[in-house]
């Protein structure tokens, strides 16, 4: 399956500190109002990257790197928010399979 990987991450306990009441069963679906719920509330710790970015830069002594800092904060938030909509669409189409087999079992 390609998507085990991600899938692998998602089912980890760790992985969902904080946010475990918007964790689903394997079999159910998560709602895309979860969906971005969760992929707003990381975004805001991703969007921290762009201000520690800048503080590093300045220990060092790269102050001038300031765009390169709002650039950073900006693609983690990017990325970030892509890789939880993808990892829902993942989980939503294991929980569908998963479904489909129940059915068909029974």
């Amino acid at each position: 399956m390609k998507n085990s990987f991600i899938l692998g991450i998602m089912d980890m306990d760790i992985t969902w500190v904080g946010l475990k009441w918007l964790r689903p069963q394997k079999d159910e679906l998560i709602l895309w109002k979860s969906a971005l719920v969760l992929a707003g509330l990381t975004s805001l710790f991703a969007a921290l990257t762009g201000p520690l970015a800048w503080l590093l830069f300045v220990i060092i002594g790269e102050a001038e790197a300031t765009n390169l800092a709002v650039l950073a904060g900006i693609a983690a938030v990017i990325l970030n928010t892509a890789l939880q909509l993808y990892s829902a669409w993942c989980w939503n189409h294991r929980a569908l399979r998963l479904r489909t087999h129940q059915s068909n079992l029974s």
